[in-house]
């Protein structure tokens, strides 16, 4: 018999018992709960932290007791599948070189106020979404870091080589800075502690809403000089991130068009991988048509 925590994740109805998927860290745990045991409160448990006393059998447990586990139970960070940690810290790094590439004010300092060292430490424990891109803890570090980095990339190649005719140039600090900040709204779209869930202000704002009030908030705060002009043009940069509703007008400047579609590739690229990776494939190699992909 073992005991321990994990996060009871997945519920499948059978004849005579429950099949579950327990998660950790480390991974996924299979295992079944008979259905004398699966209460209405044991319904409740899905999602949270458990403790459970089973029977292990050749990596497949069967349940024989299972109660909500106290927080003196478990250690938070251990419970959740994370980003390792070394590679949390080569994101950190490649995140203060690219925030160094922003020299002019009010940006620069605007990134010194909100990517504290503190402010790094919290987005390596938070995802990016719950839904979509970057669930693991780390998530968001995860997704700052490659989304500056391909804005980056991609507008330096969107200016350089032009079309022949004309080009507009980008603004590098707005859209680095943009890039940078474009997560900044988690902090109050979820709660602050796995096991994440949208808060009331997240439910009823929206992401986008959320982000622009997080930005003017620490602006008017810390008294940091922008413009009416500069702000507004950063509100309207974040308004066009994902397309998703927000009650400012749709930007049409150029940092926005680059932001947004940015955004879109590396979110579904990140998806995908997700998907593919969580996929459950006993079976071997298969041909899944709606990734239009081998998997395996």
């Amino acid at each position: 018999m073992v005991e321990q925590c994990m996060v009871l994740s997945k519920v499948i109805e059978k004849k005579e018992c429950k099949d579950v998927l327990f998660t950790d860290r480390t991974g996924e745990i299979h295992g079944e709960i008979p259905n004398a045991l699966y209460t209405k409160e044991v319904e409740k448990m899905k999602g949270k932290v458990v403790k459970v006393t089973a029977a292990a059998v050749h990596g497949y447990i069967k349940v024989r007791a299972i109660t909500l586990a106290e927080k003196a139970d478990y250690v938070t960070a251990d419970m959740y599948a994370s980003i390792p940690e070394e590679i949390l810290n080569k994101y950190k790094v490649e995140i203060r070189k690219m925030q160094s590439l922003v020299k002019k004010e009010p940006y620069r300092t605007l990134l010194e106020k909100c990517l504290t060292e503190e402010t790094l430490a919290k987005m390596a424990v938070m995802p990016a979404s719950l839904s979509h891109h970057g669930q693991l803890q780390g998530g968001m570090l995860e997704a700052v870091a490659k989304v500056t980095k391909m804005v980056i990339n991609v507008g330096s190649v969107y200016v350089l080589w032009g079309n022949g005719v004309e080009t507009r140039n980008l603004d590098g600090d707005l859209i680095i800075t943009a890039a940078l900040l474009h997560n900044y709204g988690n902090f109050v779209f979820y709660t602050n502690e796995a096991p994440f869930q949208r808060t009331a202000i997240g439910i009823n704002q929206g992401y986008v809403t959320t982000l622009q009030m997080s930005i003017r908030d620490i602006v008017i705060r810390e008294n940091i000089p922008f413009s009416d002009e500069e702000l507004a043009r950063m509100m309207g940069v974040y308004n066009q991130v994902g397309g998703m509703k927000s009650p400012v007008a749709k930007s049409v400047c150029s940092e926005a068009a680059l932001l947004n579609g940015v955004y879109r590739a590396y979110s579904e690229l990140n998806l995908y991988d997700h998907l593919i990776a969580t996929k459950d494939n006993e079976e071997g190699y298969s041909y899944d048509a709606f990734h239009n992909r081998y998997i395996g």
